[in-house]
């Protein structure tokens, strides 16, 4: 996968995985780790 594909599916799904983190954690800075974790974990199950 290549860096512009990653950024696409950021785009893509970061702000319904945030309001979705958001409503289960009630907090900015759980929701915002809960995106970054899961773009990491796509990356490495990619590059594996």
């Amino acid at each position: 996968m290549r860096e512009s594909e990653i950024i696409r599916l950021y785009d893509l799904y970061s702000d319904s995985v945030y309001r979705l983190a958001y409503s289960y954690t009630g907090s900015i800075q759980d929701s915002e780790d809960v995106v970054q974790e899961l773009l990491i974990v796509r990356w490495v199950i990619y590059r594996s």
